[in-house]
């Protein structure tokens, strides 16, 4: 009941014979890449197509913007997702047939036009995959004289220290604490980050995502 065409490395065009029935979810490689295997717990990196199997109407797509990035190891993550990407290989192409259930669940999804009965189809170009790091990983740096320092516990907030007697910055500085080896972030990309704010004046932390690690 779907077709889909087009070259790879394109948008592809997807046809569904509404209404489609989808009584489990299933998945197909379309189009088998060369690369790594995607563990349950990767960052994956794809584009998407997304049609709603009872009307076959292209709801969205990401194509127009660019990649996006899934943490298969978030809790509300797709189920759909979470139990056919694991598996697959970088740079295949797949189709997901999806139950209402496995996709967005007893709700739905209105800004899309998708009710809580509505299978889903996904047509996935898995482009790249990385591994969670439980922490930064590279060569310490140590901060210039005059700014504060960092203690990272794991599973908690870092501690930062503002230095006593110097006056905040009038312009924002970059201080480097860890030098890892990865690839170099661009503007444009979504990344992921985990991350602590506090006050300048006092050191006070006043957001971490150590304190809802589900949700970097």
């Amino acid at each position: 009941g779907v077709t889909v065409t087009g070259a790879e490395e394109k948008e592809p065009t997807v046809e569904v014979e509404a209404p489609l029935s989808v009584t489990r979810t299933e998945s197909r490689v379309l189009a088998e890449g060369d690369g790594a295997a995607i563990a349950k717990d990767d960052l994956v990196t794809l584009q998407a197509v997304l049609v709603n199997g009872k009307d076959g109407k292209t709801v969205t797509s990401t194509w127009k913007q660019g990649t996006v990035g899934l943490d298969l190891g978030a809790a509300d993550l797709f189920a759909s997702f979470k139990s056919q990407i694991p598996g697959k290989k970088i740079g295949s192409r797949i189709l997901i047939a999806s139950t209402p259930a496995d996709a967005y669940g007893d709700t739905g999804n209105q800004q899309l036009g998708i009710a809580k009965d509505d299978p889903v189809v996904f047509v996935l170009d898995l482009v790249g995959v990385t591994q969670v790091l439980d922490t930064a990983e590279g060569t310490a740096v140590a901060p210039k004289k005059g700014l504060p320092t960092v203690a990272v516990t794991d599973g908690k907030p870092a501690t930062i220290t503002v230095p006593k007697g110097v006056k905040a910055p009038t312009k924002t500085v970059v201080q480097p604490l860890i030098t890892g080896t990865g690839a170099e972030v661009k503007k444009g990309q979504t990344i992921r980050v985990a991350y602590t704010g506090a006050l300048y004046r006092n050191g006070e932390v006043f957001d971490s995502s150590a304190s809802r690690p589900e949700q970097p």
